[in-house]
């Protein structure tokens, strides 16, 4: 696998200039999707899904032989310029398409041959962006590109898209090019070895050349490579040669970054399928931070003392997520790393979660969360004397678990939380003021379901999961499959094939989510978008002195900073997230592996004095 970041071998090249509207790259376009491997069905529906949504395609990868599969790049079309795409023309057909949508005043942007059969095909993408002065050409010779190459260099025009491909036995060449208005430079080298591309690659990366298009392609027994490069402050990835589960785990490296990738290349080598990726930075302020390297310091020093086989840290500051990382494994026998997206177990985070949920509900009008319990759940033994509020503070005084032999620990799949509740409903309560107990919330969920008539987990689906976009949290349910969802790990990193079943307590212990996904649901809270500021404080709160404990989050302060947070820590889990109010700062970090809740609280702080002012 060759890595490199940001910069040319073979048979022509060029230095001359470019106008960047031209080249359709804007210095800051966040959404950005990609799709890889798509059947022809699968391809249909995400341009039709994306086009629905406001996207526009800006690249196309066809791989031809006995199944047709696809490759997708989309942006949003926030100029909502016209585009077009056709990807099954023969040539005929394509020669017909071009002259129309020229006529119409669109351009070619992207193009791509493929062979079915005996058959090839053509392929590309328009664009009406008001660019007049454009040419392209395909099935070209070498001896017939260089001449092609020339006349327009001399002409004042850029190649922007190069592809070479076998005809029979002979290898043909395809090329876009297009007014160059801005005196940039630009080079463009085919024919290369790898050994070639890199050394070019290195000394136009030198000189603030960028890689613009990428493609590799089998000439004869050999590969070769060809790119076009712009010179351009812009910071820009490239890799190339990577197999399937490399080009999923870099993807996810640079998008947590802050790239976007813009080339998508899919190619046939001697090794089989290979892909290729030009990633483009567009959230500088993550890499510019400026606290960053010294909270990867802290970072290190706590995994250093406290391994995991994967992790995921993310930070929010003012607005904006500043640093997204996954360090090891999600699946070591998989080869998938750790990245933002990465599903973890939350443990007791699902309290806070709970909480959350319960505070939306009455807000909502759909539940009544400060009366009786024995209103919302008569059928409890009369010992539940409490208020349905205090099952969220831990002041109902409900057990815990039991030190040996809890019916909750082989309890299997139970179809609602009362049904969960039965488990345990008839045991005494403890005595005291405060007790923390996950089986209290078992209740609350079930006193949800009373008051809704929908489940716990519909109802979190309803007004967190879907209501705010965050795709990944979620009742745990390992017989689902959810492609980013980590394996569970013990402290001695070794795989855990039967994890425990959680539904029994998925309001206290028994969810999922991403760091990604929860550093937003942070922000949005911070922010007031989920609930009011008065829900917010009324949630963050202890009711009495017995406990900082407050509706399902812990509070807490340090160094003069407030802050309220949550914890937790199960089979293949240590989770955490922590909320600085007034300062506008969430900070999640999530294991896919048991180990010291104080080690991870100690650890936050100090990422958090780093940033804090």
């Amino acid at each position: 696998m060759k890595f490199v970041l940001s910069a040319v071998s073979g048979l022509t090249l060029s230095l001359s200039s470019i106008a960047l509207g031209s080249i359709d790259r804007p210095l800051s376009q966040t959404d950005t999707v990609s799709y890889r491997n798509l059947t022809t069905a699968q391809y249909d529906s995400r341009l039709n899904q994306y086009k629905n949504l406001g996207y526009r395609p800006i690249d196309v990868e066809i791989m031809g032989g006995s199944s047709k599969r696809y490759g997708l790049v989309m942006r949003k079309n926030t100029r909502r310029r016209g585009w077009i795409i056709k990807t099954s023309l023969t040539n005929a057909a394509f020669s017909t398409e071009w002259k129309k949508n020229k006529d119409a005043g669109y351009r070619l942007i992207d193009q791509e041959t493929y062979t079915v059969g005996s058959t090839r095909y053509y392929a590309g993408i328009w664009l009406k962006d008001g660019v007049k002065t454009w040419a392209s050409h395909r099935n070209l010779t070498s001896s017939e590109f260089s001449e092609k190459f020339s006349t327009y260099k001399s002409q004042g025009l850029l190649p922007i898209d190069i592809e070479a491909y076998k005809v029979g036995q002979s290898l043909r060449y395809s090329c876009i090019w297009v007014q160059n208005t801005q005196n940039k430079g630009w080079a463009l080298r085919r024919g290369m070895t790898s050994a070639e591309f890199s050394q070019e690659f290195r000394s136009r990366s030198d000189q603030g050349y960028k890689v613009y298009d990428f493609n590799s392609y089998r000439n004869g027994a050999n590969q070769s490579y060809a790119a076009i490069w712009i010179k351009d402050r812009t910071r820009t990835a490239v890799r190339r040669d990577m197999n399937s589960t490399s080009f999923r785990n870099y993807w996810a490296e640079y998008r947590d970054k802050g790239f976007r990738i813009e080339d998508l290349e899919v190619y046939r080598t001697k090794n089989g399928l290979r892909y290729a990726g030009v990633w483009v930075e567009d959230k500088s302020y993550r890499f510019n931070w400026r606290p960053r390297a010294d909270v990867k310091a802290a970072l290190a020093s706590y995994q250093a003392n406290n391994p995991a086989m994967g992790q995921t840290i993310a930070i929010a500051h003012r607005g904006q997520i500043k640093y997204l990382e996954g360090f090891g494994w999600a699946d070591q026998d998989g080869s998938k790393e750790s990245h933002g997206t990465t599903v973890y177990r939350l443990a007791s985070i699902s309290k806070a979660v709970t909480g959350t949920l319960g505070f939306i509900l009455r807000d909502k009008n759909q539940m009544v969360i400060d009366q009786g319990i024995d209103n919302l759940l008569p059928g409890l033994p009369s010992q539940h004397n409490y208020n349905t509020m205090d099952l969220l503070s831990n002041r109902s005084m409900v057990r815990h678990y039991l030190d040996t032999n809890d019916p909750v620990e082989s309890a299997g799949q139970v179809s609602s939380a009362w049904d969960a509740t039965k488990l345990f409903m008839n045991d005494s309560l403890v005595s005291g003021n405060y007790n923390y107990s996950t089986h209290a919330y078992t209740i609350f969920a079930a006193a949800i379901e009373e008051a809704t008539g929908k489940s716990y987990c519909s109802q979190l689906r309803t007004y967190l999961t879907t209501a705010h976009s965050l795709s990944s949290l979620s009742c745990e349910n390992r017989s689902a499959t959810k492609t980013d969802r980590s394996n569970i790990y013990t402290p001695g990193l070794n795989k855990i094939n039967t994890p425990d079943n959680l539904s029994w307590k998925y309001a206290g212990g028994g969810l999922e989510a991403s760091a990604y996904d929860l550093v937003r649901w942070g922000m949005k809270l911070d922010q007031n978008r989920i609930m009011s500021n008065a829900s917010l404080q009324e949630m963050t709160t202890p009711p009495d002195t017995a406990s900082s404990f407050a509706y399902g989050w812990d509070v807490g302060s340090h160094d003069g900073y407030n802050f309220f947070a949550r914890s937790g820590g199960q089979i293949g889990a240590r989770s955490y997230i922590r909320v600085y109010p007034a300062e506008d700062l969430v900070i999640v970090h999530l294991r896919n592996t048991s180990g010291n809740g104080n080690a991870q609280r100690q650890m936050t702080t100090a990422v958090a004095n780093e940033i804090l002012p």
